[in-house]
């Protein structure tokens, strides 16, 4: 599968590079800030995205907002968001459409990777393969289980 790679820290980028790459993921783009990860989005040749919430220009939601605005244009566009907190703002809306799937995922929960890499190994990223793609359907959030799970 070939993945669009969104963080601003290098080091940890490149870590997750080479995680997702030695599980069998292609990185075809590999990008640290809004404008570079809207251009690397727009590749036909992208399958999934593993986004960070917050990225330059200013390190609020800008990687949520990107992910949101690729699934309008490719509904049920495969995206695991990556975070140091839980962010409630955009994950409603990002799980609205309940096509495809989506992960969250805090970045202190991938202590040897194999959090990040195992869900982003199930086939196709089913929605079964994760649970924060089945929403809770009078909130539309998904559960604390699935943003917060190992």
């Amino acid at each position: 599968m070939r993945l669009v790679l969104a963080e601003d820290h290098a080091l940890l980028r490149a870590g997750l590079t080479q995680l997702l790459e030695t599980h069998g993921f292609t990185v075809i783009a590999s990008v640290a800030n809004e404008a570079d990860l809207e251009d690397a989005l727009q590749d036909p040749e992208a399958e999934a995205a593993v986004v960070d919430v917050r990225l330059p220009p200013t390190q609020t939601d800008e990687g949520l907002r990107s992910a949101i605005a690729v699934r309008a244009v490719r509904p049920g566009f495969p995206v695991m968001v990556l975070s140091q907190y839980v962010e409630h703002l955009y994950a409603r809306e990002l799980l609205a459409s309940g096509e495809g799937a989506i992960g969250y995922l805090l970045k202190n929960r991938v202590s040897d990777g194999s959090s990040l890499a195992a869900r982003c190994s199930t086939p196709r990223w089913s929605p079964r393969s994760w649970p924060a793609a089945s929403r809770n359907p009078s909130t539309g959030s998904a559960p604390a289980s699935a943003r917060c799970s190992r």
